[in-house]
């Protein structure tokens, strides 16, 4: 996900954060794809997330990602296991 500048960090989830939005707010509030363009389709609510800190990259996750992190609560690990995931699914 690419930010804006100006992007207000408190609504990065950690892992007590709890804001969730739809996509068109995400995008109102200026989060895009890396190109730039809209983020893709989805139904429900997402978080952000950056599991590196802010020079890390900044991910959108599901509630999915909230269930991983009551087994481990580590942002690395709910990240590896979410990825793996979707490589899998793939």
């Amino acid at each position: 996900m690419s930010l804006p500048s100006d992007f207000e960090s408190s609504l990065i989830a950690n892992l007590s954060g709890k804001t969730e939005k739809s996509i068109p707010a995400w995008q109102d509030l200026g989060v895009r794809a890396l190109d730039g363009g809209d983020l893709p389709e989805f139904q429900g609510t997402l978080r952000l997330v950056q599991p590196g800190g802010p020079a890390g990259p900044t991910l959108l996750v599901t509630d999915n990602y909230r269930v991983l992190l009551k087994w481990n609560r580590s942002l690395y690990f709910a990240t590896a296991v979410s990825y793996l995931a979707d490589r899998i699914d793939n």
